[in-house]
């Protein structure tokens, strides 16, 4: 009930501030669902994804006192957390000793970078927000990823960087990214997207070109090994690809992940929407490889809030629309299949126990309550125990 309420919340500001065009107090609004977020988050009581573990290792973690001799990298990957994490945890238990002082901490933090990167960078911010509320990105973005969002919101800040070629202020918040996160390595890279103008014919021949890593995972991993200078990377790819697609879902995840996105891609494939053509060839690029290899998919992560922008920019196109609707109704329709391809799709999928995905958002519990979702625990348990 209380995801519904804020979704009416929500979808008011849209019609209000998007649709009609009205900008009187549009950023105190979204101060307001900011203020929300950080009190739905804060309060929240085992809610989420990997947010369990952290709980549960959450005792075990420094303070500023034992920072020094806990290390900043472990054998045994599970515990190997980047240096601004555990100064995150750290600061968090300067505060209070009580997990839920983190999640305020945590809340604080990422609900105000990705907020003020909507209603700064974004031509429709309420309507963004909505689409990742409704499809679930932003719980997966917020309360199951917790680490990795952290680099994704620096990124967020980093983008305008990257398209201006700043390279030394880019590559500065890369670092800070990258101390938050391992996965953004990849964020070293994007510059190529920028420095090397990848044609359409281009595009074309690189997805054709990466689509047989799909079948061939351990030439695959042989030929990432010697970037991934670190055992920790390593190891992480060597468990993602034992994950495992059957032909029929590897053709199935092809279409909704690939070849729904080009219309899209067709559509601001010109000279005036330059700014727009790495974000298309990141995706497209991972897209492709993620099938391959499932820890491609984490690259995705700091594309989706960027990415969706973009298609709720395209929504808004009436001059399009009018002149070409049904083109238009085509790669709407595909667009947003594509982005429900992913997170959306597997709220109504289980994993390999059973136990179906949503119940890790629903129902919500605050810790005022603290009832022990027994579903959300085993899906988790699962989980961690193949691993």
């Amino acid at each position: 009930m209380i995801y519904l309420i804020i979704a009416i919340f929500i979808l008011f500001a849209v019609f209000h501030f998007d649709i009609l065009g009205n900008s009187k107090g549009k950023k105190y609004y979204m101060f307001s669902l900011y203020v929300i977020f950080v009190l739905l988050y804060g309060f929240r009581y085992r809610v989420g994804g990997d947010a369990l573990s952290y709980e549960d290792s959450y005792r075990f973690m420094p303070t500023f006192r034992d920072i020094g001799s806990y290390g900043l990298y472990y054998k045994d990957y599970l515990y190997a957390f980047q240096p601004l994490w555990l100064l995150l945890i750290a600061t968090a238990k300067s505060i209070g000793k009580e997990f839920y002082v983190f999640q305020f901490v945590h809340a604080i933090i990422i609900n105000g970078l990705i907020l003020t990167y909507l209603i700064k960078y974004s031509n429709k911010p309420f309507s963004v927000l909505f689409l990742l509320f409704i499809t679930h990105y932003y719980f997966y973005l917020t309360i199951e990823i917790e680490r990795e969002v952290l680099a994704v919101g620096v990124f967020l800040f980093n983008i305008k960087n990257l398209t201006n070629r700043k390279w030394v202020a880019y590559y500065i918040l890369a670092a800070i990214s990258f101390l938050f996160h391992i996965s953004a390595i990849i964020l070293f890279f994007f510059p190529l997207l920028i420095i090397f103008n990848i044609t359409r014919k281009n595009l074309i021949l690189i997805v054709l070109a990466c689509t047989p890593l799909i079948f061939f995972k351990e030439f695959f991993l042989a030929l990432l090994k010697p970037f991934l200078v670190m055992e920790l990377m390593e190891k992480k790819m060597e468990d993602y690809n034992e994950i495992e697609l059957s032909i029929a879902g590897v053709i199935f995840n092809y279409i909704m992940r690939v070849i729904l996105i080009f219309p899209l891609y067709f559509y601001y494939n010109n000279k005036k929407y330059d700014e727009y053509k790495w974000l298309f060839n990141a995706v497209i690029i991972f897209s492709v490889l993620s099938l391959g290899l499932v820890g491609f998919e984490r690259f995705l992560n700091y594309l989706i809030i960027p990415f969706t922008s973009v298609f709720i920019d395209f929504l808004y196109d009436t001059k399009f629309k009018k002149e070409k609707i049904f083109a238009y109704s085509m790669i709407a329709l595909f667009t947003f299949l594509n982005i429900c391809s992913v997170v959306p799709r597997r709220l109504i999928t289980t994993n390999n126990k059973g136990n179906p995905y949503y119940v890790l958002f629903f129902p919500y519990v605050s810790i005022f309550d603290k009832k022990i979702i027994y579903e959300r625990e085993k899906y988790m348990f699962d989980n961690w125990s193949k691993k």
